[in-house]
């Protein structure tokens, strides 16, 4: 069942516009006599190789951005046990402050990686947390820590800035406009082209051969677009394989406001 469901998620309106178009076509010219034979490797070299290398860059990209996004949200959570552990004495209303400023930054991410067209505005919630963060490490470097501590606290906001901007970068550009709507181009009609082919199938096996064949050319050919439509934005949440955007819940629930007791340095979850 779930395989079923998975497939179903491929078969759209396109699917049945375009075999309707295909047995249409076939039908007509079975009925007219216009049959030829054409040369079945003309599909595999028009729309097979250019799709297969979508889907291959696609996926590419979305692995990227599941590394980038895995660095950020471990890059969150240091962040704030340095914020947690480096501070002597503890201060409770800084180490809240940087928990509210991380979640802030990683909802602010999350919001701008779903936003159907985001731009310079829609980044400004996240470049202002980042900002309140760094003001945020200057309490390490007054409180007496090691210069490299405050250094190290530094460099994993930057990291984290670069993360962010890989991601973005992924969002924003896609894979080769030009490629896409070459295989969208040919996707659509090469089936509709090839109906005297499909209807010399029927003079040599039979009408529902060549009917079969069709229909099974024109499923195969859309649904590998639409997989590779599916992988080309991993962030809009519809598709089967797209990145769950949940690091500012997955921050909120896994790390809770803490008190420092003394110098023990306990921690009691409130």
């Amino acid at each position: 069942m779930k395989t079923l469901k998975s497939f179903n998620r491929i078969i759209d309106r396109q699917t049945f516009i375009i075999l309707g178009l295909s047995v249409v076509a076939t039908y007509v010219c079975f009925r007219m006599g216009w049959t030829a034979q054409m040369p079945e490797g003309l599909i595999a070299i028009a729309i097979i190789f250019p799709l297969g290398f979508s889907i291959n860059a696609a996926f590419g990209r979305r692995e990227k951005v599941l590394e980038s996004y895995a660095s950020l949200k471990g890059g969150a959570i240091m962040l704030y046990l340095s914020h947690r552990d480096w501070l002597d004495p503890v201060v409770p209303s800084i180490l809240r402050d940087a928990r509210e400023s991380t979640i802030r930054l990683l909802r602010a991410t999350n919001d701008y990686m779903r936003h159907p067209n985001p731009g310079d505005t829609e980044a400004i919630p996240v470049y202002a947390a980042f900002a309140e963060l760094s003001g945020l490490s200057e309490p390490i470097r007054i409180s007496g820590a090691y210069p490299s501590d405050a250094a190290r606290v530094n460099r994993g906001l930057m990291q984290m800035m670069i993360d962010f901007e890989k991601m973005r970068n992924v969002r924003n550009y896609r894979t080769p406009a030009s490629l896409r709507a070459y295989s969208q181009f040919f996707l659509n009609i090469l089936p509709v082209l090839f109906a005297p082919h499909f209807a010399y199938l029927a003079d040599r096996h039979g009408a529902w051969v060549s009917l079969i064949v069709a229909s099974l050319y024109s499923t195969l050919l859309v649904s590998l677009d639409n997989i590779q439509e599916a992988l080309e934005d991993p962030f809009d949440q519809h598709g089967e394989d797209d990145i769950v955007l949940d690091a500012d819940v997955f921050f909120d629930r896994t790390m809770g406001e803490v008190a420092t007791v003394g110098r023990s340095r306990q921690l009691e979850v409130v």
